[in-house]
């Protein structure tokens, strides 16, 4: 058992040099890729060969500064060094509606994307209600119209059901769900006991202190009774 912990322990060793290794020759690599961007661009006299160069610099190494790259290009700010370079890079990443591949609009956005990929392949990562986990800015507008539609739909049906239940018979409104369904909620926050004599085990009322709101009632618009003070209630016709 001993000699097979430590032979797992050498293979772990051997894997953790060679990933250092690596590290390192990356490292290297970035550093000079770095020095010879920036030797390039000093080279370099032509306006529209700097651009491109700044262009390619700006999306594939992406250690060096947008400082160092926009140095001399008349370009004040970021937004304008993006709008002169291109503004938007086309990707191997394809939204999940349509289909079209996502197009970045800065190096930020290029490695959120590219995180969140990496989130989606292990299973994790955000994923919007209607299914899709990566959606491009023209399918976002649509879903977030689409939602809106069914928002305002939503809403009439809503509207229209409060008035119906607003205008019907009392005694029908009792037999509805709506009412049935806040029935059982008052009763459960009432803890199934009188709110008056707080005497449980025995049959309660949910009463209407005011009929304004039917339909809609607020929490205060009702009281959970037991029979005798709820006879008590319409007897003297009393509110609370």
């Amino acid at each position: 058992m001993a000699e097979e912990s430590q032979k797992l322990i050498n293979e772990l060793e051997t894997m953790v040099s060679e990933i250092q290794e690596m590290e390192e020759a990356i490292k290297f690599l970035k550093d000079r890729l770095h020095e010879i961007a920036i030797d390039a661009r000093e080279s370099i006299e032509d306006e529209e060969q700097k651009i491109e160069l700044a262009r390619y610099v700006y999306w594939n190494i992406l250690d060096v500064p947008v400082s160092v790259l926009s140095d001399g290009l008349m370009a004040t700010s970021l937004h304008a060094f993006l709008k002169m370079i291109g503004g938007k890079k086309s990707s191997n990443i394809h939204c999940d509606k349509c289909g079209r591949p996502m197009h970045f609009t800065s190096r930020t956005d290029m490695k959120n994307w590219q995180s969140e990929l990496r989130k989606m392949k292990k299973g994790r990562g955000f994923r919007w209600p209607e299914g899709y986990h990566i959606v491009c800015d023209d399918c976002r507008e649509d879903i977030f119209a689409d939602r809106n539609i069914q928002y305002r739909e939503a809403e009439e049906r809503t509207n229209k059901r409060l008035r119906e239940l607003a205008t019907m018979p009392y005694r029908e409104y009792l037999q509805t769900p709506e009412w049935k369904e806040r029935r059982k909620r008052h009763l459960i926050s009432a803890g199934y006991r009188c709110q008056l004599c707080n005497s449980s085990g025995v049959t309660l009322n949910v009463h209407h202190r005011t009929y304004d709101r039917r339909g809609n009632e607020r929490f205060t618009d009702l009281i959970v009774l037991c029979q005798d003070c709820h006879s008590t209630f319409h007897d003297e016709r009393q509110l609370l």
